[in-house]
């Protein structure tokens, strides 16, 4: 089983720029969609579960619009708890 923690460490998600750590916003999406489609989850069903629009789950899952901590968290969490459900 693939963790949260395991994708939020990933190297080629977090690129360090001076003392601040950036996102790479699209290699997180990229990730974070063959996570979830690994567990046969759909992109509608982590965006019920987060609360979210599922026209946004997508731009988020593009890397068009930007992740955090938090929300890595909580989209992990979101198929996690899809796939106990199987």
């Amino acid at each position: 089983m693939v963790t949260h923690t395991k994708i939020m460490t990933h190297p080629k998600l977090v690129t360090r720029a001076k003392t601040v750590h950036q996102i790479d916003h699209e290699a997180t999406g990229k990730l974070a969609t063959r996570y979830r489609e690994l567990y046969e989850v759909s992109q509608a069903a982590v965006a019920r579960k987060l609360g979210i629009g599922a026209s946004f789950m997508c731009l988020i899952e593009g890397g068009k619009r930007n992740w955090n901590a938090d929300l890595l968290r909580a989209y992990c969490n979101a198929v996690d708890s899809l796939t106990e459900k199987k």
